[in-house]
């Protein structure tokens, strides 16, 4: 069973709406319309920088943008507005630093670097651990089917197919049905193998939506994972139906994260020892909660198969998703993760307008590989702390709650002061009496530590919500 009525379920929404400067992204067009306008230098590098796009000059923009007139110090200043070079010394070091073949390749995807690579050159970085996906990108030539079938040998992540196909392309050739099929039976996605039929080009360096950005950290406050997003993202937080959800988000004006059309979400739930799921591995426990998945949301269907994934380093499982979610006047896709670390249900989910999802799958799996799951991998957000000290720093934001349930009853738990107004937040089991249909109590109590000086204080019931659990 789920324990959800023991715990705080904490969900987290990570919003992926592009703001609107960079819903175009600025290209060496635009800078040649802006140049015969009459801008000055000055003001088309401050407007490029201020619309939050990587800006990518080829070699036809430089010729434009001459003919246009455009000076040699502003074509130098565009220059370095772009992606940053990553040559093969920063990718040795990603390696022995311990970097995943994931994230070497989000580095290659976000950098316009082309490299050479001799074969003694080749054997050199495998001695020294560069994993073969990333060798196969440096080398640059177009996936071909042994390719495919020596990634499969080493069991790479379909993230790690799809990155490389959108660096390299595909090799048009004849591919019978006999190999189609053992290519999937080996575990290589059923997209890569259309792919790799259909001979489809190289996509390039990313994106603006799905170039890495400068990330900041969101620690659980529990220690049950810590999220890294990018800086500029603003945060909602809101209660909903008796879970708490944190929105993180680049767009502005939005209330509340249910508002929000693009998102990333994470939700925490216990696992008892008796429960259904207990033993089974992540792709056995997504299965057994797509029934519960698709009697909440039953236009959202299953957009392929479920298979073997990671979320940061936990083993985890995945599935694509396409519908329309409740509330929504649109169809969507996204792909739904779960994975299990002592005990504890970790559920991501990503999302978008089917339209823009292509664009913005890249970031919500950026997300995914660059945060870290599971209560081993926490971080300190500062020095250690002795006990007293905690207790000193915090205890007058701790306080015992009394509740008279009348006819004699009462009821006691801790409560937290969450607003220097004097909002004060408990459990349910506190505030209500739960075996006569949730009734509040006739009246509270707030008891302070001895040590605060604080007397006992009398509390009003501003608001309450309870939901029985759902995974009895």
């Amino acid at each position: 069973m789920l324990a959800r009525q023991r715990c705080l379920a904490i969900v987290l929404c990570v919003s992926i709406i592009a703001c609107h400067a960079c819903a175009e992204e600025m290209t060496a067009k635009d800078v040649v319309s802006l140049k015969r306008l009459g801008f000055s230098d000055a003001e088309i590098v401050a407007a490029v920088q201020t619309s939050g796009s990587k800006f990518q000059l080829s070699e036809e923009g430089v010729q434009a943008l001459k003919a246009a007139g455009a000076s040699d110090d502003l074509i130098k200043s565009l220059k370095q507005l772009g992606p940053k070079e990553l040559p093969l010394s920063a990718i040795q070091e990603m390696a022995k630093a311990g970097k995943t073949a994931d994230q070497i390749l989000d580095a290659m995807l976000a950098a316009p670097t082309k490299y050479t690579l001799a074969p003694a050159e080749a054997l050199s970085m495998s001695r020294q651990g560069i994993p073969s996906a990333v060798l196969l990108a440096i080398k640059g030539q177009p996936l071909d089917l042994n390719q495919l079938k020596a990634l499969a040998a080493d069991k790479v992540t379909p993230t790690v197919y799809e990155k490389l196909g959108n660096l390299l392309g595909f090799a048009k050739q004849e591919l019978p049905p006999a190999d189609a099929l053992a290519l999937v039976k080996a575990g290589v996605p059923a997209e890569t193998v259309a792919s790799l039929k259909q001979g489809r080009a190289r996509l390039g360096p990313t994106t603006s939506a799905t170039a890495t950005a400068d990330l900041t950290e969101y620690h659980h406050p529990g220690g049950y994972f810590t999220l890294r997003y990018p800086q500029k993202w603003n945060v909602l937080r809101d209660l909903e139906e008796g879970e708490i959800r944190f929105c993180f988000t680049p767009e502005s004006g939005k209330q509340k994260p249910k508002d929000v059309d693009i998102d990333f979400s994470v939700a925490i739930f216990v696992a008892e020892p008796n429960s259904p799921v207990a033993g089974k591995d992540p792709v056995a426990t997504l299965k057994h909660f797509m029934p519960l998945f698709r009697a909440n949301e039953p236009d959202v269907l299953p957009d392929g198969e479920i298979v073997p994934a990671k979320i940061g380093k936990l083993s985890a499982a995945r599935l694509p998703l396409k519908g329309k979610p409740k509330e929504k006047n649109q169809l969507f896709r996204g792909e739904i993760y779960l994975a299990i670390d002592h005990g504890i249900v970790y559920s991501v989910t990503a999302a978008a307008p089917e339209a823009q999802f292509p664009q913005y799958r890249d970031v919500m799996r950026q997300i995914i590989d660059q945060s870290d799951f599971g209560q081993s991998t926490a971080s300190r957000r500062g020095p250690p702390q002795e006990p007293n000290e905690v207790v000193n720093r915090y205890k007058e934001s701790v306080v015992c709650i009394l509740a008279d349930l009348g006819n004699g009853m009462s009821s006691s738990g801790t409560g937290f002061v969450i607003h220097k107004v004097g909002y004060v937040a408990t459990n349910a089991h506190v505030a209500l009496d739960l075996d006569h249909g949730g009734a509040p109590a006739k009246s509270y109590f707030a008891l302070f530590d001895s040590g605060t000086g604080k007397k006992k204080l009398p509390l009003t019931l501003v608001g309450a919500r309870f939901q029985p659990s759902r995974f009895r």
